[in-house]
């Protein structure tokens, strides 16, 4: 009887025993269930992080090249067509192009919202009253297809814009619209070449 008794509390402790080893082995591989749904989650975050933070970089470094710029009347480049305001506004989508060729002044307005370089002979330098200098590449400015402007606050870079006159000068900036022909703005001398 002993023996007997002695046996049902060994297999009683075996059974106790075997039941920890269930509990523990059950809770082991849920909890490494849930290292691996963890892991799989963390490798998700970082994979997105990474997508993010790409796309970022695409945008900072290239932004300026899939935003649409426009040129107004007076030159400047501007994000929103509404900001152009004034009597003459000519918006127009600008072109992101360098050109190393130097387009003939008959051919600028195929080049308006281009930056770009036009050559010609200037035939007249006029100033207006209003201290604006002109460099026509026409007898009659209102006719030709271009000209080129320095306003009056930018006079004190370019000096002695009549040196221009009779001269077979390229100059290269934004061209833009300016009542239905192309028009130059000069802000400095380095826009300017006697050739």
């Amino acid at each position: 009887m002993v023996l007997c008794l002695g046996g049902v509390k060994i297999i009683s402790i075996i059974d106790t025993k075997s039941k920890e080893y269930r509990d523990v082995m059950e809770e082991f591989e849920s909890s490494r269930d849930l290292e691996a749904q963890h892991l799989k989650k963390s490798k998700i975050k970082y994979f997105l992080f990474g997508f993010v933070v790409l796309a970022i970089v695409v945008i900072v470094f290239f932004g300026n090249s899939f935003q649409t710029k426009y040129v107004c009347s007076d030159g400047r480049q501007v994000d929103d067509p509404d900001i152009c305001s004034g009597s003459n506004p000519q918006v127009l989508p600008l072109i992101k192009t360098e050109s190393t060729t130097c387009y003939s002044f008959k051919e600028a307005r195929s080049h308006i919202g281009e930056t770009g370089c036009i050559k010609g002979e200037v035939v007249q330098v006029f100033t207006s009253a209003a201290g604006n200098t002109f460099l026509n590449y026409c007898s009659n400015y209102k006719t030709c297809p271009f000209s080129a402007v320095i306003f009056s606050s930018d006079s004190g870079e370019i000096p002695n814009p009549q040196k221009y006159s009779g001269k077979n000068v390229e100059i290269t900036g934004l061209i833009r619209a300016y009542q239905g022909n192309a028009e130059i703005i000069i802000k400095s001398s380095d826009q300017v070449k006697i050739k």
